[in-house]
This record gives structure tokens, C-alpha cells and sequence, in this order.
């Protein structure tokens, strides 16, 4: 069994658990607008859908899921078998931050 086999985001559980003392003090209202805010339904089922998956695979797995398109360049410069930080060229995104253009 994969380790984010059983991954669930549950915010009144987490309150109940970490937060026993004060747990009791917050409004109903207040969880579900938290639970409504994070979208946790929505990332429930993206952590069900991808299940069994682990690093990169689980990277393209919940890109695929929320149908985000994106290009690698540059791929085969990563080194296996260590992590790496993966940052967005906005620039490509957004040309008015290119340097020069106002």
C-alpha cells in the first residue's frame, strides 16, 4: 500500500484532535465555511483519484486531474534520485512581466 493511500483533508477531525480543548468553542458554521473555503471535498476526491502514486507520478496525476497543461524543458538536466524545486516561468504566462515591457 502506497503511502498517500489513505491521505483524507478533514478539518473538523484535525480541530477535534489537535485542538480538543478549544474544539467545542467553534461554531458548526465556521468548520463547514473552512471545509467550503479549502474546497475540501474537491481535494478529497483529487487525493482519491490519485491514490497508489507516489513523487513525480503523483505531481502528473493531480496536474492531469485538474486538467492543467504545462511543458518541461529542460527535463533531462534533473538529477535522479534527489529532489528538486520546480518553479513556473510566469514570464511565459504573463508577458506584461517581461523586462521592458510597461
Amino acid at each position: 500500500m502506497a503511502k498517500n493511500d489513505n491521505l483524507r483533508v478533514d478539518i473538523s477531525a484535525t480541530l477535534n484532535s489537535r485542538a480538543s480543548k478549544y474544539a467545542k468553542f467553534i461554531p458548526g458554521f465556521m468548520v463547514k465555511w473552512l471545509e467550503h473555503t479549502i474546497c475540501q471535498d474537491e481535494l478529497n476526491g483529487i487525493l482519491e483519484r490519485t491514490s497508489g502514486k507516489r513523487g513525480a507520478e503523483f505531481c502528473h496525476a493531480v496536474l492531469d486531474d485538474l486538467d492543467i497543461k504545462y511543458n518541461v524543458i529542460g527535463g533531462d538536466n534533473l538529477p535522479d534520485n534527489r529532489r528538486v524545486v520546480i518553479v513556473p516561468c510566469w514570464r511565459e504566462t504573463f508577458p506584461c512581466l517581461r523586462k521592458g515591457v510597461n
